[in-house]
């Protein structure tokens, strides 16, 4: 097994259990709101989350990182404009002539379930079944179970592991995730592109992301990218 692929797998099995904070909130998709917040259309806390889930495993530094996992994973181009709904997922994978015949699933393969409507990756294959970790299947991170043969797999997805390499820090390492002011910066470019509307409503949203009551530093920041002072 290709040793990326097999980082992915560990990763999914160290989620296992996780809950989300309710109403379809997670860190996986506060991710993508905050850190890698070129990577999606809109904001996606609250959105149903299993193709986020996928997403997040293949975007973080110790497998992909974000701007590889984007093109390996079929986003399109430009920035700001991939879709996290399973049938846009499953165009991109299919787009990226990564289908294969349902009986030939792998472990690290993604895996469509239920007409498009969730998705997971295939952990192992055990006696006819295929052992799959998905997001958001009972508002965990859980496993499931589907015989090879199931109507209810939709479509199978060898990622094209040969031509991935593992993430590299640049030289020059951008602020780190915990890093308050590149959350701030992150999220005040997101303000700026109409992602959490205007006044009150603004505000709102900001503060709900789970950092707290920042509206005041982010929205500093939005006047310092507008006048130039930030990039």
């Amino acid at each position: 097994m290709n040793s990326i692929c097999e980082r992915v797998i560990d990763l999914a099995k160290r989620q296992l259990g996780y809950k989300e904070e309710g109403n379809n909130k997670t860190k996986y998709s506060r991710f993508f709101d905050v850190e890698a917040w070129q990577w999606f259309n809109t904001k996606k806390q609250g959105a149903e989350w299993c193709a986020i889930f996928v997403c997040w495993l293949f975007a973080q530094n110790e497998t992909l990182g974000q701007k590889q996992a984007l093109s390996f994973l079929g986003c399109p181009q430009p920035k700001d404009n991939c879709a996290a709904g399973v049938p846009f997922l499953f165009d991109y994978l299919k787009n990226k002539g990564y289908k294969v015949d349902k009986a030939k699933g792998q472990p690290g393969d993604i895996i469509v379930l239920n007409n498009k409507k969730h998705v997971g990756i295939i952990e192992k294959i055990e006696d006819g079944y295929y052992i799959t970790i998905e997001g958001n299947k009972g508002n965990y991170v859980a496993h499931g179970s589907y015989k090879i043969s199931s109507s209810y797999i939709t479509g199978i997805f060898h990622p094209a592991w040969e031509n991935a390499h593992f993430f590299q820090t640049p030289t020059t390492a951008p602020a780190k995730p915990d890093d308050k002011e590149q959350v701030y910066i992150n999220l005040a470019k997101k303000c700026i592109q109409g992602f959490y509307g205007n006044g009150l409503i603004r505000k709102k949203r900001i503060n709900s992301l789970g950092y707290g009551d920042i509206y005041s530093k982010v929205q500093n920041y939005v006047n310092l990218i507008l006048a130039g002072k930030v990039k």
